[in-house]
């Protein structure tokens, strides 16, 4: 089993793959997205109510890194973020993630990217998929 469930746009999990390095039958990574637990309320449209910021990120590793640094911080009482991770190709996705779209200005959303090469073309990606929406650039480090 995928030590990492990935969801759909809509927030359902995709069926599990026969090998743990390769993607569900049927599935390629640009449909699908990683979420932490804020970030898969958000893709079945039921984002926490306090939501303040949205971070997005390239890939697995990075995903549970914002992950655990987000949850550490709202249990201390900070504020509450989601975090959606994508593999080259699953950018795109983020454009049928309704509730990320069409949430309040007050939640902010980051491109959450490596600064180089590929995290600044995928910070692009971010933007265009969810362009008008302002996306601010959190480069990690």
């Amino acid at each position: 089993a995928r030590a990492v469930p990935v969801y759909d746009a809509a927030g359902r999990k995709v069926r599990e793959p026969s090998r743990k390095t390769t993607w569900p039958k049927g599935c390629q990574a640009g449909g699908l997205l990683f979420a932490d637990p804020g970030g898969l309320a958000l893709l079945r449209g039921e984002p926490p109510a306090d939501l303040a910021a949205v971070w997005i990120t390239e890939g697995l590793t990075d995903l549970a890194r914002a992950a655990v640094v987000t949850a550490g911080e709202a249990a201390r009482g900070g504020k509450v973020r989601a975090v959606l991770g994508a593999a080259s190709g699953g950018f795109p996705a983020l454009r049928d993630v309704r509730a990320l779209v069409e949430a309040p200005p007050s939640v902010k959303v980051y491109a959450a990217t490596d600064p180089d090469e590929a995290g600044n073309r995928y910070a692009l990606e971010v933007v265009e998929a969810l362009r008008p929406r302002p996306v601010f650039r959190y480069a990690l480090e």
